[in-house]
């Protein structure tokens, strides 16, 4: 098992990406795991089609170019973008509940 410096530790190689979803459904108190949108296209579908909460960016890919698009939107936006330990993707867009748009 590897710690990330966080409450989260998994092995790299096991697990599905359900089971992170679940985990950051847990550690973000979201109650909804479809509020949360792994992947790149999907996190940029979040930013552009809806109303993002958080956008989460894999920490061992904070310097990919591919998610230049991703970081610049988000600025445009004012939507918050955390580095987080993903596993299984790079990015991860999260919506914001009805309830608190």
């Amino acid at each position: 098992k590897k710690d990330h410096g966080n409450s989260l530790t998994q092995t790299e190689d096991s697990g599905y990406g359900i089971d992170e979803v679940r985990e950051i459904a847990r550690r973000f108190q979201i109650g909804d795991i479809n509020l949360i949108k792994p992947g790149i296209g999907e996190a940029t579908r979040v930013l552009l089609r809806r109303v993002p909460w958080k956008i989460l960016v894999n920490i061992k890919s904070k310097d990919d170019v591919s998610l230049d698009h991703l970081i610049r939107l988000a600025g445009e936006k004012n939507v918050p973008v955390e580095y987080y330990p993903l596993v299984h993707y790079k990015a991860c867009g999260i919506i914001r509940r009805l309830a608190d748009a």
